[in-house]
């Protein structure tokens, strides 16, 4: 997706991988969403009043998907009224998934800015146990309120244990 302006009211901007196939017997593998690139969108808007589905720009591993190397770049946000900038995570709803995603890998995070208007949470990056993490992200000029993300800072980005490989630039 590129050269486009987003609006998302009441709702994520982009989500991806929350719906798959869980593998059974006449489905035996899981699905792999990869190779996926966003660059030079405009979101207005994000105003998520559910705290699992926030994010601006979402990746919610779900129903054993995995997903991996993602890019998004060259990304302008101008408000977040509830929500956050990013949430990367391997996510079970009972609502939405018979099983946890299998993990995220190799996504990066690049000349994102966010002007800091509204009431934002702080991006998360979340993997689930030892077995489905969430691996290698990179966070390249990454801006929130004009302030660069260089690290990991509660209320800014936070991330759990099951996370490998997180750099800045």
């Amino acid at each position: 997706m590129r050269d486009t302006t987003l609006w998302a009211d009441i709702a994520h901007a982009v989500m991806i991988g929350i719906h798959g196939n869980t593998p059974t017997a006449d489905h035996p593998r899981s699905e792999i969403l990869e190779r996926l690139r966003f660059s030079n969108i405009d979101i207005l808007d994000h105003d998520e009043d559910d705290p699992e589905y926030e994010g601006a720009l979402g990746i919610m591993a779900g129903d054993d998907n995995l997903v991996r190397d993602v890019v998004f770049e060259d990304i302008r946000v101008d408000r977040i009224e509830e929500g956050k900038l990013f949430n990367l995570k391997i996510a079970y709803t009972a609502k939405y998934n018979t099983s946890p995603g299998l993990g995220i890998e190799n996504v990066t995070l690049r000349n994102i800015h966010y002007t800091g208007r509204g009431s934002p949470g702080a991006a998360m990056i979340t993997g689930r146990d030892a077995t489905r993490k969430v691996k290698n992200v990179t966070i390249e000029n990454v801006t929130m309120g004009g302030k660069r993300i260089t690290g990991i800072e509660a209320g800014v980005l936070e991330v759990n244990e099951f996370v490998d490989g997180v750099h800045f630039r």
